[in-house]
């Protein structure tokens, strides 16, 4: 089948990798190259440099909806147009041109989660449980009928970058088997979303980061997991940010001395802190325009020990 991929982030490589080594991509379109990183440097989408590497034609237009890109698609004969983590809503203009339709990988069990930010919001939100739809896209944000979806487990400390690893290549398999429901059968049985159970996954901010030691252990930790790799749970600390990357909800629940002070020193797991509501294990930590260090070597490097305050 002739298959047209739409994507840009990290969450699309398994997919695309997967869909080009087991049947035939023509072409991929991803978004425009745009500055990026501390150095603000023009720099292209992980899906145009994988395309570019393996030889794929690969188009970035600024808008999907001009006649001059339409025409550019037209020419391209798709059977089928595949839509992973591409960060823009493709218009019906376009989703009418291939032949055999279309298909979107979202990782989360539709309706719940529309939106940008799905894995993040799921972690968020303290859920066990989340998944991939594949489902038809529509004008309308992630609202198309799903066609597959499969549930997995959200381990207790596992963060956003390592969820979205395993959603991805769950989202690979998944693409391959509706490609073969749609290859031995042109009308396929979609489900329809009922829209009166859908929750929204907007998108996330630099600032949805910040936590103070006040707020609970339970709800910092949360943050930690969802915010890695961008934008880190952060704080402040003598005037300074300094980001969590890795922690672990402490065996203290009570509040026998005041939020931010260090309970508990061990080389091999850091500190543990008080919070507004619980104890947390703070593993890694990152101090503003220094490097990530555990959080034992922080505390070294701060001349604090146990029973200081952050």
């Amino acid at each position: 089948m002739k298959i047209v991929f739409f994507g840009s982030s990290t969450f699309s490589l398994p997919i695309l990798e997967k869909l080009h080594k087991h049947d035939s991509v023509i072409a991929v379109i991803t978004t425009p190259d745009e500055k990026r990183g501390r150095g603000q440097k023009e720099g292209s989408t992980p899906v145009k440099q994988w395309a570019t590497k393996n030889k794929l034609q690969c188009l970035t237009p600024e808008k999907l909806s001009t006649p001059d890109f339409l025409n550019s698609f037209s020419a391209l004969h798709s059977e089928l147009l595949v839509v992973a983590s591409y960060g823009k809503l493709l218009p019906k203009s376009l989703l009418s041109i291939p032949s055999k339709g279309s298909l979107n990988v979202h990782p989360s069990l539709l309706p719940q989660y529309r939106g940008a930010a799905p894995i993040q919001w799921a972690i968020l939100n303290g859920d066990t449980v989340t998944g991939v739809s594949i489902m038809r896209p529509i004008a309308k944000m992630d609202a198309g009928d799903v066609l597959l979806q499969k549930s997995v487990g959200i381990g207790a400390d596992e963060n956003a970058e390592e969820l979205s690893r395993r959603l991805a290549l769950l989202g690979a398999d998944l693409t391959l088997e509706s490609i073969q429901i749609l290859e031995q059968n042109p009308s396929p049985k979609f489900h329809v979303q009922d829209d009166r159970l859908a929750t929204f996954a907007p998108k996330i901010n630099k600032e949805d980061g910040f936590f103070s030691w006040k707020d609970s252990a339970s709800s910092i930790h949360r943050k930690v997991r969802a915010f890695l790799p961008w934008p880190v749970a952060h704080t402040q600390f003598q005037g300074n940010l300094l980001r969590i990357f890795r922690s672990r909800v402490g065996d203290i629940s009570g509040s026998p001395v005041e939020e931010g002070k260090i309970i508990k020193v061990d080389k091999d797991n850091g500190f543990l802190i008080q919070t507004g509501e619980g104890s947390l294990w703070v593993l890694e930590v990152q101090l503003a325009g220094k490097k990530v260090i555990n959080g034992f070597q922080f505390l070294i490097g701060q001349r604090l020990k146990e029973g200081d305050k952050l």
